[in-house]
């Protein structure tokens, strides 16, 4: 490892944001309400670097459509979860290992979101199933519902995400749309503002793999076939 990696990794190491995702004695107590995209960068800090267990791999995925309106069903914001919740985006955790997915199928895929009201965590099958109800992709609202998903591996997202929280800043009144986390930003240093957008954009397919550090998009069949076959 490079002189600059080891550093950028103590960086984060020594982060307020990866500090508290260590010290939160439940993982359910990291979520803070309509952050979603730092919920998971905690996450995935404490399962990688507090708990990991043998051969995981994680994933991060954002999952939004072309309009930003990508109908959820079993969320925590919509207090019937027979109704969905239109989110812009929303991004969870989903773990992975070749011998898993090739012995046993999804059920060894685990969805973790901190949002959902669905058991945690949660088989990507059921998760998929559950969350995207087919009534929403009927032909005729597919083209503007349909999610997709862009899936990151987990310790590249640890490493290239940051963000300002100005999104949540409502420009017309100044104030905040929601309470912000009291930890410090993530990864904003001198020069830095938000790279959120690149990943929430499902025009753009990243790199076109996974391991490259704004991942690969796929639509919902793809996605089923990666981690349900």
């Amino acid at each position: 490892m490079s002189e600059h990696a080891d550093h950028a990794l103590a960086a984060i190491h020594e982060s307020e944001a990866a500090l508290t995702a260590i010290s939160c004695s439940t993982e359910n107590e990291l979520r803070v309400p309509c952050y979603c995209e730092e919920n998971v960068w905690r996450l995935a800090y404490r399962r990688i670097y507090g708990r990991r267990e043998t051969g995981e791999r994680l994933y991060v995925v954002f999952v939004s459509n072309e309009e930003r309106c990508c109908p959820m069903f079993s969320q925590l914001a919509q207090d019937d979860p027979d109704e969905p919740c239109f989110w812009d985006y929303h991004v969870l955790l989903i773990g992975s290992s070749s011998s898993a997915v090739e012995a046993n199928g999804a059920d060894k895929c685990p969805v973790w979101d901190v949002d959902s009201r669905l058991p945690y965590p949660t088989p990507v099958s059921v998760y998929l199933t559950t969350v995207f109800r087919e009534e929403c992709f009927r032909e005729e609202y597919r083209t503007r519902l349909a999610p997709r998903f862009r899936v990151i591996r987990a310790e590249h997202y640890l490493q290239y995400f940051f963000s300002d929280r100005k999104h949540m800043i409502d420009p017309e009144k100044g104030e905040w749309r929601a309470t912000p986390p009291d930890y410090e930003c993530i990864g904003v240093t001198s020069g830095k503002q938000s790279n959120l957008d690149d990943y929430i954009d499902m025009t753009s397919a990243g790199g076109g793999d996974e391991e490259a550090s704004m991942g690969i998009v796929y639509s919902l069949d793809e996605f089923r076939g990666r981690f349900c076959s």
